[in-house]
């Protein structure tokens, strides 16, 4: 569209070519055809960003999708009316509605209205956000855009004020409220928009308000019932209502202690004032395992007034309410309801009567004595069993005959003129009664009854716990008012109500205690015994039978406790039971139930068992009696079981053996070993076990099965030793496999075979091992071992030595094919063994076989190896390999730990070679200085032929202080035909680094280029304009970001005079990635005839990310200048203090005027905040700006008048000044803001600072001292700042430069700080570090200040943690002031 105004476009438009929607193309087309042609008068807004680019017709084509139409105007052609279509609106996918297609109706044109919209964000911690923010206007006449509040990077930061415009139609009011121009309107929020947090809301309808209203503390008081089940696990949520409004619902933060039967809980609430409370609905949720809740009471005391009011419920909400209404609305009172309760005399009413169909159900009582009834208290006695507790509730009725009224009868009285009677029902129930073995009294007036029969019991209203065990239950007759006793009766139960046995039972009656012996009948001592193997223990229910010669007692239960019948354990009961006579049999049952019901019984007192009662080999088993014990009559049995060394061989399956003899056999028993039943039967291994069996004559056979979940076994080899000392060989067939779960062993008869083992250690440093050392043999007949090979009295392994064993294998071999050695780990040697050759010869046939080896064992390179055997000794035909190591050029790239490789070939692999030994030419000049940053070590490898390499397997034994490394890559050539493979890397091996692995597996690249690793720069100087700016020095540049450095690269080109006066260079340079580019450092060394040289301006930009820092420098680098150094640091961000002296005291701050000339060659400044301290009075004011003085900016200039607010802050400098200076916490623009280097360093800034030292202040210069803990971690490789704050103010931020080994454990580093002003008497030091590098979390002991000219010293304890959990920094105050 071609246009001859701004804001209005004129086009012709032929309707035959009008392009309308495709459902409506021909529709259009067909009503057009004989159409005129008009002229269209197309009006775009005049807000920012309104105009478009696209092609406008009905869908919107081009680069720029955004456009917001005001108004459309059509007038035919040659007519000087004009029709308006109004818009005021977007057509914007993302913007408005999110339409670009819309139908506009003639009418007249709203005009456009600017509103200023200021957000305020809230100073809580996480306020901020980065997500984008959109406002919609809601008027009278209709609703405003939705439009985005669009500003700088950082805007809506925690506590910001932020400023925006919008364009918008005239709303007449909004929200309710007459807009006037010129007049603010407040939109009251304060909550959070956020899925997470609050209601999850993230889109809010504001009212306006005239004023923000404050909000004020009640607290709540609420209390449950005292009724059974009145608890509650649900929610519980209120909303208050007053005479200025109603608050929003809340939901209680309650813990599961609240809400109980009985309790009074308290909560806080924040809340707007709500005037003179009314009402209060109070109700839950209805979740949780019993949500039903009994009500009584809620207290809310208004903090602000003291003032009290009462929302009396007593009643039920939930469904145990009836009407199931969760929800209840309560009306206020400022009488406590419970004032109101009267307390009443205890007043007797006898009756003496039966209510009854028979008789009558209805009786008026009159006050009078208690003629006739009688006061009993019972003593209820739960079981002392497992489970025995109940919740519920207890009725009981005493049944019995009652003396019989005179001159009446009834149909039921006996001959002795008694008649039935009962004294009850009576409810008992208390918090907390039945449980477990208690005694629980309850006292109750009823009938009297004179020979009570029998106790009638029922259990009621048990939820959780329904079951219960009743012991028995004891009555009494209280007499007189004292309450003396009278006769007792005992009504015996030892049952259990539950569903099973009835929650009801009629109690005979017994003069008698219970548990007292009766005539006729013996206690019985049983002592249960249970074994002591893996799962023995059993939580059911065991009963016995004990048969004699008189008869059997018939089933018993042994009443056990909670901790009874379990492994390993013995129990004893005692059971009163007739005479039975001698004793001949006993018989055992389980019932199956708990959660563990398998048993396995090892001796009850002289009746053997030894074996499970389970579902699977029974619930009940007859045992006959002994007559002594058979304990005594046991022997030892050892048993060793082999696993064979083949791929899963081992099983995790219960092994059960038996062992059969001429004199008898065992019961099945399973082989494990309590210590470490994890570790029996693993591939390769031998297990040994000691067994406690009756005497079973000579072994012949053993059976050997396995029971439960596992994996198949290949077993080996049993072994079996006897009593009488000789050792029995048991072979199995030749395969266990999972088809086979069963197995029977003979004894074989094989022949032993004489080998002869040489084993040869290699002849360099630290070779040798003291560990214990262990071959297994594998030849084409089977397989032998493991063999432990020792010499007492002789040392073996040592460097360059050869040792010779002699060991005896069962049963012939064959032709050997493999041989395992192990090592156990033990020793003084910490890099373990270097294996070179092992050979084995055979003594019957004189047969050598060679074992190659050439390889390291141990903790880190491995604890066993697998070594194939050859007919000759290969170590004359080992080739040699040159492997060349190259160690990034990252910070702290480097390892003090010892590197292993192992290589692998197409023909075999080499086994872990440890690199300890560098070629002498390489670029280490020892061993210990191996694997340096940015460095290439070499080493040589001897081997076998490996043939064509594929992949390299690098790792390291994490020993030395720094053991974390960076590897670039790794190239390995073949020396005989000078191949060479290239393995890149590129990644840390480092636990706390990257993905944390320390081991890594590389592929083989036969092509690699260096280069390809390194990350790109683009660097641009650009030297001053000014005489003798340019240099003819070397310059070098360091690039620091959060991931490290580049490490010092030169800037030059070849045949390019570089650096001269008034010139930009431009370089790329390579480097490591650093990340996020923090600063730079930039300098020269010096040389030349002129290395004078002034920095106009410095750029560099990280050519992967496209991250850009620029940097106005305008500073001198010349070591002869006052002040100068060869060298300066470059970062955004700083904080400059000036002391000006000689200015009138003007009382109260409350202006600032402040800005600047325009001179230089990049004159703009963005001013954050100014802080004005008076010196002599101590007042300060704080300036906030936070915006640029710049005069080419639009509506911008070079000064500014600033408003003062009060700043009473003197440790952090205000909270605007705190919210800048939160190392670690900004983001955006200005880097680290508020960050000061050491003095060195702020020389390189462009700084005029007036240091003026009066007698007043005192001279300036401080030394401090940090010490760090003496404790595993403490170090820190993160920089370290601080900020000591006096009675005169405050230093401010600053950075101690660190260098390596600095902040590490145990050190003490000390800085000296010539410039820093004179605080007077310190106060606090706030000290902390950023949060980066490897090891980030500091551990400090004590911070120590000193003032250089007057020799005050303050110490400042810490011995805490400088971490993540205390945001990385902490405020320590000064514990002693001294004079050194």
């Amino acid at each position: 569209m071609h246009t001859s105004h701004p804001d209005v476009g004129v086009a012709i438009i032929d309707a035959r070519k009008w392009v309308e929607e495709k459902a409506k193309n021909q529709v259009l087309e067909s009503k057009l055809v004989n159409a005129a042609t008009y002229e269209v008068l197309v009006k775009t807004g005049s807000m920012k960003g309104a105009a478009t680019d696209a092609r406008v017709y009905i869908e919107l084509y081009g680069p720029d999708f955004y456009w917001f139409l005001a108004e459309v105007k059509v007038r035919k052609k040659g007519s000087k009316d004009w029709v308006c279509f109004p818009c005021n609106r977007w057509l914007s996918t993302q913007l408005d509605d999110g339409r670009i297609c819309r139908e506009l109706m003639a009418g007249a044109s709203r005009p456009l209205v600017t509103y200023q919209v200021v957000t305020h964000t809230s100073d809580l911690r996480g306020a901020g956000t980065d997500a984008g923010v959109y406002v919609q206007l809601h008027g009278l006449l209709g609703d405003g855009l939705r439009q985005q509040l669009v500003g700088g990077p950082n805007d809506f930061g925690r506590g910001g004020i932020n400023e925006f415009h919008v364009e918008d139609s005239d709303l007449v009011a909004l929200a309710g409220v007459n807009a006037k121009a010129g007049v603010t309107y407040l939109f009251p929020c304060d909550a959070w928009l956020d899925e997470r947090l609050g209601d999850g809301k993230t889109e809010r309808r504001l009212q306006a308000a005239t004023a923000l209203g404050s909000k004020v503390w009640y607290t709540l008081h609420i209390s449950t019932s005292d009724v059974r089940g009145a608890g509650t696990d649900a929610d519980v949520h209120v909303v208050l209502v007053g005479s200025d409004g109603s608050s929003d619902r809340v939901q209680l933060p309650s813990k599961p202690e609240h809400f109980e039967r009985g309790s009074r809980d308290t909560f806080r609430l924040q809340l707007a004032p709500l005037g003179r409370l009314e009402k209060l609905l109070i109700g839950h949720n209805g979740l949780g395992d019993s949500p039903s809740w009994h009500l009584s009471l809620v207290e809310v005391v208004e903090e602000a007034t003291g003032r009290v009011t009462y929302f009396a419920a007593d009643r039920w909400l939930g469904a145990a309410s009836g009407d199931g209404v969760s929800e209840v609305t309560l009306t206020a009172s400022s009488v406590d309801p419970r004032r109101a309760l009267v307390e009443y005399q205890v007043v007797t009413f006898p009756c003496g009567r039966w209510l009854s169909v028979e008789s009558q159900l209805k009786v008026e009582l009159q006050p009078g004595h208690a003629a006739g009834l009688t006061r009993y208290r019972f003593d209820v006695i739960t079981s002392n069993v497992r489970g025995a507790g109940t919740d519920g509730a207890l009725s009981i009725e005493l049944l019995g005959s009652n003396p019989a009224a005179s001159g009446s009868t009834t149909q039921g009285s006996t001959a002795a003129g008694s008649t039935p009677a009962s004294a009850g029902p009576w409810c008992l129930d208390r918090l907390g009664a039945f449980a477990r073995g208690r005694t629980d009294s309850f006292v109750v007036r009823g009938l009297e009854v004179v020979q009570p029969s029998a106790l009638k019991v029922e259990l009621q209203g048990a939820s959780l716990n329904p079951d219960w065990h009743l012991s028995h239950v004891m009555c009494t007759v209280l007499e007189g008012e004292e309450g003396s006793e009278g006769q007792k009766w005992y009504f015996n139960a030892e049952r259990w109500f539950d569903a099973a046995h009835g929650f009801s039972a009629s109690l005979p009656c017994s003069s008698r205690p219970p548990g007292r012996p009766d005539e006729g009948q013996l206690p019985y001592v049983i002592k249960v015994f249970t074994s002591d193997v893996k799962g023995a223990g059993t939580d059911a229910n065991i009963s016995v039978n004990v048969m004699g010669l008189k008869g059997h007692s018939g089933w018993q239960q042994l009443r056990a406790r909670q901790d009874s019948f379990e492994r390993g354990q013995e129990d004893c009961f005692t059971l009163k039971l007739p005479d039975l006579g001698p004793l001949t049999h006993l018989a055992l049952k389980s019932d199956g139930a708990g959660e563990g019901p398998a048993w396995h019984l090892d001796k009850p007192v002289w009746f053997v068992a030894r074996r499970w009662l389970d579902a699977a080999h029974g619930l009940e088993v007859l045992l006959e009696a002994q007559g002594s014990d058979p304990a005594k009559s046991l022997v030892a049995y050892g048993v060793e079981v082999y696993t064979s060394d083949l791929k899963n061989a081992g099983t995790d399956a219960r092994v059960m053996l038996q062992l059969l003899g001429d004199k008898g056999s065992s019961s099945p028993l399973e082989l494990q070993d309590a210590a470490a039943p994890a570790d029996c039967f693993l591939r390769g291994s031998g297990d040994a076990f000691s067994l406690q069996l009756p005497w079973l004559g000579a072994l012949a056979k053993a059976r050997l099965w396995l029971e439960g979940p596992g994996s198949p076994w290949h077993l080996q080899l049993v072994v079996v030793t006897g009593p009488d000392g000789p050792q029995l060989l048991l072979y199995p067939a030749p395969s266990l496999d999972g088809m086979c779960r069963q197995l029977q062993l003979e004894q074989q008869q094989q022949q032993q075979e004489e080998l002869t083992v040489a084993v040869y250690t290699a002849n360099v440093p630290g070779a040798g091992t003291d560990a214990a050392v262990s071959i297994t043999l594998y030849g084409a007949a089977g397989a032998a071992g493991p063999f432990k090979l020792s010499a007492p009295g002789r040392s073996c392994f040592e460097q360059g030595g050869c040792d010779v064993f002699s060991i005896k294998a069962g049963g012939k071999l064959g032709q050997l094919l493999r041989l395992k050695v192990a090592v156990d780990g033990s020793g003084r040697a910490t890099s373990g063994w270097l294996l070179d050759t092992i050979s084995v010869t055979a003594k019957s046939s004189g047969g050598i076989s060679w074992f190659y080896a050439g390889r390291w064992l141990g903790a880190a390179a491995g604890l066993e190896a697998e070594l194939e055997g050859s007919d000759g000794d290969v170590r004359g035909q080992l080739v040699t390999y040159k492997v060349t190591v190259h160690t990034g050029d990252v910070r702290n790239a480097g390892t003090d730990a010892l590197v292993y490789i192992d290589l692998q070939g197409s023909a075999c692999r080499s086994g872990p070679q440890a690199l300890s030994k560098p070629i002498p030419n390489s670029s280490s000049s020892s061993s210990s200085n191996c694997f340096e940053r940015g460095q290439a070590d070499r080493f040589e490898v001897a081997c076998r032929e490996l043939g064509e390499l594929s992949e390299l397997v690098v790792w390291h034994d994490g020993s030395g202080m720094g053991s974390g490394w960076n590897l670039a890559y790794v190239e390995v050539q073949h020396t005989p035909s000078s191949q060479v493979w290239y393995f890149p890397c590129n990644q840390w091996l480092n636990s706390s680094q990257g993905d944390g692995a320390t081991r890594r597996t590389l592929k083989a690249a036969r092509s690699f280029d260096p280069a390809s690793l390194q990350c790109k720069y683009r660097v641009a100087v650009t030297t001053a304009n000014v005489r003798g700016a340019g240099t003819d020095a070397n310059v070098h540049i360091v690039i620091h970001g959060n991931q490290g450095d580049t490490g010092q690269k030169a800037l030059a080109k070849q045949g390019h005079n570089c650096f001269e006066r008034g010139r930009r260079d431009e370089f790329v340079v390579s480097g490591a990635d650093v990340g996020a580019m923090s600063h730079v450092v930039l300098g020269h060394e010096g040389s030349g005839l002129g290395p004078a040289w002034h920095v106009a301006e410095l750029e560099v930009q990280h050519m992967g990310t496209g991250q850009l820092l620029k940097f106005i420098v305008n500073k001198w680098l010349d070591a002869k200048r006052p002040g100068g150094s060869l060298q300066a640091l470059f970062q955004r961000g700083s904080l400059d203090v000036f002391i000006l002296r000689g200015l009138p005291d003007v009382g109260a701050l409350t202006h600032l005027l402040i800005g600047h000339d325009g001179s230089g060659t990049h004159p703009a400044w963005h001013l954050a905040w100014v802080r004005v301290v008076n010196l002599a009075t101590g007042d300060r004011a704080l300036f906030t700006a936070n915006t640029w003085l710049d005069a080419t900016l639009p509506g911008s200039n070079t000064w500014m008048q600033l408003p003062a607010t009060p700043d009473t802050s003197a440790a952090a400098g205000g909270a605007a000044e705190q919210q800048q200076q939160q190392p670690g916490q900004l983001g955006g623009r200005g880097g680290l803001f508020g960050a000061r280097e050491d003095a060195a360093a702020a020389g390189a800034m462009k700084l005029t600072k007036a240091w003026l030292h009066t007698s007043k202040l005192g001279q300036p210069g401080y030394t401090v001292v940090f010490t760090t803990s003496n404790i595993m971690g403490a170090g820190t490789a993160a920089r370290v700042f601080f900020e000591l704050i006096g009675e005169h103010g405050s230093s401010g931020v600053v950075y101690a430069t660190s260098q390596p080994g600095q902040f590490s454990r145990g050190h003490t580093d000390s800085f000296l700080y010539p410039r820093l002003p004179y605080l007077g008497q310190l106060h606090q030091l706030r000290v902390g570090c950023d949060g980066s590098g490897m090891f980030a979390p500091w551990h400090l002991r004590l911070v120590e200040v000193v003032h250089v000219h007057s020799g005050q010293r303050w110490l400042f304890d810490c011995h805490e943690w400088i971490d993540k959990k205390c945001i990385w920094q902490r405020v320590l105050p000064a514990v002693a002031a001294t004079v050194v």
